[in-house]
C-alpha cells in the first residue's frame, strides 16, 4: 500500500471504514428481521400511487426548496441536523442535542485503498462487508453513506 503522501491516497482514491456505536434503547436480538418493504411494493396500485405523488412533487418545482426542512430549520452541514428550538420543538431538540450521528461514538477501523466512488471499489467493499457480516450473521449491519453510494449500491443488489 502507498504512503500517505503518494498513490491512493493523494489522489482520494481510498475508502474509511469505522464503527458507529450504537449508544440508545435495548435491542431484542431474539426479534426475527422483517422487511420493511411491503411484498406488494410494485402492485398497479401501488405504482398509480408512486406517480400521483411524484407529478405532485414535479408540478411544484423549485417553490418546494424553499418549504423544505433544510430551509425551515437552516440546516448547513452532513450530515443534516436542523438547529431547532427547544421550546417548540423539545423531543427533537433533545435527540439532536445527543449528537448520535457526531464522531463521539465513531471508532475507525482501517483506510482502504479501494475507491468507493468507483464501481471496482464498491463491489470490493461490499464483498468485504458481506465476509464481515458472515462472521456473525445473526448481528444487525447498518451501513451509513451517502446517497450517491446507496443508489449505486441498490442497483448493484438488483443486478446480483
Amino acid at each position: 500500500m502507498q504512503g500517505i503522501s503518494s498513490g491512493a491516497y493523494a489522489a482520494c482514491q481510498w475508502t474509511g471504514q469505522g464503527i458507529h456505536e450504537y449508544i440508545g434503547a435495548s435491542i431484542n436480538e431474539l426479534v426475527t428481521p422483517t422487511s420493511g418493504m411491503p411484498d406488494s411494493v410494485f402492485s398497479d396500485d401501488i405504482n398509480k400511487l408512486l406517480i400521483a405523488q411524484l407529478k405532485k412533487v414535479d408540478d411544484r418545482g423549485s417553490a418546494l426548496f424553499n418549504e423544505s426542512l433544510c430551509v425551515k430549520h437552516n440546516v448547513c452541514r452532513i450530515p443534516l441536523k436542523p438547529q431547532v428550538d427547544p421550546d417548540i420543538h423539545p423531543r427533537l431538540h433533545q435527540v439532536l442535542s445527543e449528537s448520535r450521528d457526531g464522531l463521539t461514538n465513531f471508532h475507525p477501523i482501517k483506510i482502504t485503498d479501494k475507491d468507493i466512488g468507483s464501481n471496482r471499489g464498491l463491489l470490493f467493499i461490499l464483498k468485504d462487508l458481506e465476509q464481515r457480516h458472515a462472521k456473525n450473521p445473526t448481528k444487525m449491519m447498518f451501513v451509513t453513506v451517502d446517497c450517491n453510494i446507496y443508489w449505486r449500491m441498490m442497483k448493484v443488489k438488483s443486478e446480483l
